[in-house]
């Protein structure tokens, strides 16, 4: 059954009527389109913060170097930026420390919900008013992966051939070692006659 959590507002209908989310809804970079996650993942949202916080997320990076917030609703928690990893926009943040306030978001990832654009699985949205590029790009990503396995496959049978045709080739010398060696051996001379001894003289 559908909370209230499930609920949003129909576009400048002044609050009176409400659009039931029927299905998922897709996270996107608002830079460059690419996808970063969906609500199968969500674990809280902030309409303060206008931060939404998911367990997993896509395409993302997180900096080097973690930081400490000085002001703001996070002062005094350590974080580090997730980054997207196409075009290296500032998504949110990870905390690694946290205050027993945002313990709750320790290890997760929140999104700021101000870099990102969104869209439901299944609405009748033409293709026209929002771009496929992330989607693409994750198509293109699978088949990449899928390219890269098939090429480690193809190269492990390469190994073991050349592997099999060393030991061939190793064989192969070992048999020529001896045959030369055989060949090097004096053959006893069988015609030459046995030397005469010398006969006794009779007196």
């Amino acid at each position: 059954m559908p909370t209230d959590n499930d609920r949003r507002p129909a576009p400048d209908d002044d609050d009176e009527e409400e659009v039931e989310v029927t299905g998922p809804v897709v996270f996107q970079c608002k830079t460059c389109r690419s996808i970063i996650g969906d609500s199968m993942s969500f674990v809280q949202s902030n309409v303060d913060t206008r931060t939404v916080t998911l367990a997993f997320v896509l395409h993302t990076h997180k900096s080097k170097t973690a930081l400490t917030a000085n002001s703001g609703f996070d002062k005094g928690n350590t974080y580090h930026e997730i980054l997207c990893s196409q075009c290296q926009s500032i998504l949110g943040k990870s905390y690694i420390a946290t205050t027993p306030a945002l313990d709750e978001l320790r290890n997760l990832h929140t999104l700021d919900t101000d870099a990102l654009s969104s869209y439901q699985v299944g609405t009748q949205i033409g293709v026209g008013d929002w771009t496929l590029d992330g989607a693409n790009k994750v198509l293109e990503y699978e088949k990449n992966v899928q390219m890269i396995e098939q090429l480690h496959g193809d190269m492990g049978k390469v190994q073991n051939l050349l592997l099999v045709i060393d030991e061939r080739l190793c064989d192969t010398e070992r048999q020529l070692d001896t045959l030369k060696r055989g060949t090097k051996r004096p053959v006893p001379n069988t015609d030459a006659s046995p030397a005469a001894t010398p006969s006794k003289r009779t007196k």
